[in-house]
């Protein structure tokens, strides 16, 4: 028994069959946590059979959309036949914290705000939002529209929930300025409608572009 325990005396050796020994007993217990996972997270045996059928790497991410959303893979990770698209078909990589998606609709040049699927106003942000008081937030869009818009914002969200149509265009112009105002279907990646976003952009300043504009001019 010495005499064989004598080969873990050499350094190299023994960090060897130490590292050999922990990536076995962890390929061990892969399948065991990968099934408390799968169950935990989807309950479903279905998405346990595709999850063990595949190779660790993509294993959590072959079960289902359910699976996929809620365990993040790191790039080298991510599969060839993976495509790094979002729900509305855009690239999509990294994550934002609260703060930074704030500083980042802070910094975009358009007005944004929220309402969630139940009509319940969550957030704006923009000048032509001065004039709403912040109390509006909690309450329904219908209390922060004038009368005259609630009916095509209701027959919009009517749409939206039925998946009949995903976005609406406005253009009007205000204080001598060409705003463009657009309503989109919020949808999480089930597809379910989770509520209304309205962006409005000045657009002015954007009628009149024509050809390219990719030269960098320090002057300006």
């Amino acid at each position: 028994m010495r005499s064989r325990l004598a080969v873990l005396r050499e350094r190299n050796f023994r960090q060897l069959y130490i590292g050999q020994s922990v990536s076995v007993l962890g390929d061990g217990l892969t399948p065991i946590a990968l099934t408390f996972a799968v169950l935990g997270l989807t309950g479903s045996a279905t998405d346990l059979g595709r999850a063990l059928a595949r190779p660790p790497a993509s294993a959590l991410h072959s079960a289902s959309p359910r699976l996929r959303r809620r365990v993040p893979m790191t790039p080298n990770e991510v599969p060839a036949s993976l495509s790094p698209l979002d729900d509305a078909g855009m690239a999509e990589a990294g994550s934002l914290s609260p703060e930074q998606a704030q500083l980042a609709i802070r910094h975009l040049p358009l007005n944004v705000s929220l309402a969630d699927e139940h009509g319940t106003l969550v957030f704006w942000h923009g000048q032509i939002f001065a004039d709403c008081a912040a109390a509006f937030i909690g309450r329904h869009v219908d209390d922060c529209h004038a009368p005259q818009s609630r009916a095509a914002i209701d027959r919009m969200t009517v749409a939206f929930r039925a998946g009949a149509k995903d976005e609406e265009l406005f253009w009007y112009v205000e204080d001598g300025r060409q705003l463009l105002a657009r309503y989109t279907a919020v949808r999480d990646r089930d597809g379910t409608y989770r509520g209304l976003l309205e962006t409005v952009q000045d657009i002015t300043d954007l009628r009149g572009l024509e050809g390219k504009g990719n030269t960098l001019d320090m002057a300006k």
